[in-house]
Order: C-alpha cells, then sequence, then structure tokens
C-alpha cells in the first residue's frame, strides 16, 4: 500500500465517550512523486474504503460523499475514450431543456 503523506496521530475525546485518532499532516511526503494515474488509483481505493465505514456506520450522508469522491477517482485512473459519433449519438439521448414562462 502507498504511504501518501507523513503524519503524527493525536487522541480526541468525542461526546460519547470514544476515542477517534485524527491525522495530521506534517511535512510533504512522496505524492509529488505520484504519477497522476497511481494517485487517482489510490485514492479510489481510499474513498472506497471510506465508503463502506460510512455504510456500516449509518452515516449515510458521508457514505454519499464518498461514494462520489469513489467514482471521480475511479474515472481519472481508468479514462474511456468516445468516439465522436458515440458522443453524438448520446447528446441526442439527453432531454432537452424546456424554458417556462413566468406568470
Amino acid at each position: 500500500m502507498l504511504s501518501l503523506t507523513r503524519t503524527t496521530t493525536r487522541r480526541f475525546a468525542v461526546p460519547q465517550g470514544k476515542t477517534i485518532i485524527v491525522a495530521a499532516h506534517r511535512q510533504p511526503g512522496p505524492e509529488a512523486s505520484l504519477h497522476p494515474h497511481e494517485a487517482a488509483v489510490y485514492l479510489a481505493d481510499m474513498t472506497l474504503q471510506m465508503m463502506k465505514i460510512a455504510r456500516t456506520q449509518g452515516l449515510k450522508p458521508l457514505e454519499d460523499l464518498f461514494e462520489l469522491a469513489y467514482y471521480e477517482a475511479y474515472s481519472a485512473a481508468h479514462p474511456v475514450d468516445v468516439s465522436p459519433e458515440d458522443f453524438e449519438e448520446w447528446q441526442a439521448l439527453q432531454p432537452k431543456p424546456t424554458l417556462r414562462r413566468k406568470r
């Protein structure tokens, strides 16, 4: 597994009496030397794991945000080339916006 940053950990008490660990960025790590594809693959993997954690804990808003971030990272890691003909066909299938007059 890649380690993108060097971190320190601190413990904070939360209202329910549980303890969470928060990682704080200290100095630049090796992420500057990562290829954009490698970074996107890593981010897709991490956001997928965070989405699963949010789902199991019943944190629906966070789950939705991590799901969106996962799809964005996955799309960046696995770009798809679309031919101009296919793009035109896709555009033709999109619903046309309708304008309504104010009364």
